[in-house]
């Protein structure tokens, strides 16, 4: 993973813009550990690797599709976020809107405790590097 963020690191220095991106430093492995504990699953060796190299951004430019990464705090707030979300009832209220193309690919829910990311969250839902829990353990 550390070679991939120095290519990164690399392109966005050649750009001239990794002062607009902001990418924060790594989170200690404490920090990762609380947050698995947090959430109740176990990160892949990958995520971990992820986030021990820069955990997330604090600049103006997000680095993919323009949202920013979330730091270690960032994602714990909007898992709580989302699990204050009665999700039956969410997804009850949502389910006539709710489609998967190709059908069956993606599980037409709202809002569901396996879900998370790394990613920004927006209006619609996680975006940028989404990570399904449940194929990760608990």
């Amino acid at each position: 993973m550390k070679e991939q963020w120095t290519r990164i690191e690399g392109f966005l220095g050649a750009l001239g813009c990794q002062d607009q991106v902001g990418l924060r430093h790594g989170a200690s492995d404490d920090q990762i550990d609380a947050l698995e504990r947090h959430i109740g699953v176990a990160f892949p060796l990958s995520l971990k690797s992820f986030l021990s190299v820069h955990d997330g951004q604090d600049g103006m430019a997000g680095l993919v599709g323009g949202q920013q990464l979330l730091s270690i705090e960032s994602i714990r707030q909007q898992w709580d976020m989302w699990r204050a979300l009665d999700e039956d009832d969410m997804n009850a209220d949502c389910a006539e809107f709710m489609a998967s193309h190709p059908e069956g690919a993606i599980k037409p829910m709202y809002t569901n405790r396996s879900w998370g990311g790394t990613g920004a969250a927006t209006t619609s839902g996680w975006t940028l590097i989404p990570m399904y829990w449940g194929l990760l353990g608990r």
